[in-house]
C-alpha cells in the first residue's frame, strides 16, 4: 500500500544519507572539511530535494505523520556518527573537547540539535544553507580553540531549565 511504499522510500533515503555522511567523516581531510561534507551529503542534499519539488513540503508533512519513527532512528544514528567523528578528531588533536569541558557525545548532540532546528526551518520553506555552514564554522572554531578563559559551569538552577 501507499504507506508501506512511502516508509520504504523514507527508510532507503535515511540509509543512503547515513552511508554518505559516514564516508565523508572517514575521509583523510581536515575535520572542518569532513564535517562540512557530511552535512552537505545528508542535510543540505535533503534540503535541496525538498526545495526542488513543488510538493516537497507536503511530502515532509506526510513523512512526519507516517514515518516519524524512521526519522528518529536516523537522527539517533546520525548523532552517533557525529559523536564518533568528534571523538576521533579529539584523539587526533584536531579539536579540543576538554578546552570547553564537553564530551564527544555532548558535542554531537548539541550539533545535531542545532541542525534539527535548521532542518525544521527548511521544512517551513526558509533558506538555511548559509546558517548550516555558519554552524559548522562555529562548532569547529569553538572546538579547535587553544585556550578558553575559565568557562563557568552553570549554576544548578540554570542547568535545570528545560
Amino acid at each position: 500500500n501507499k504507506t508501506d511504499i512511502f516508509r520504504a522510500l523514507s527508510s532507503r533515503f535515511c540509509e543512503v544519507s547515513l552511508a554518505k555522511a559516514e564516508i565523508e567523516l572517514k575521509k583523510n581531510a581536515r575535520f572542518k572539511e569532513r564535517l562540512t561534507r557530511a552535512i552537505e551529503v545528508s542535510v543540505i542534499e535533503m534540503n535541496a530535494m525538498v526545495e526542488a519539488t513543488p510538493h516537497g513540503m507536503e511530502l515532509m508533512a506526510v513523512n512526519d505523520e507516517i514515518a516519524h519513527d524512521l526519522e528518529e532512528v536516523w537522527n539517533s544514528r546520525f548523532t552517533a556518527l557525529l559523536a564518533k567523528a568528534f571523538s576521533e578528531a579529539d584523539s587526533l588533536g584536531e579539536i579540543r573537547l576538554s578546552s570547553i569541558n564537553v564530551t564527544a557525545q555532548e558535542a554531537a548532540q548539541l550539533f545535531d540539535h542545532t541542525m534539527e532546528g535548521l532542518r525544521t526551518r527548511c521544512m517551513r520553506g526558509e533558506k538555511v544553507n548559509d546558517a548550516i555552514y555558519t554552524t559548522v564554522r562555529f562548532f569547529v572554531g569553538a572546538l579547535t580553540a587553544q585556550t578558553v578563559s575559565s568557562v563557568e559551569e552553570p549554576t544548578p538552577a540554570v542547568a535545570q531549565i528545560a
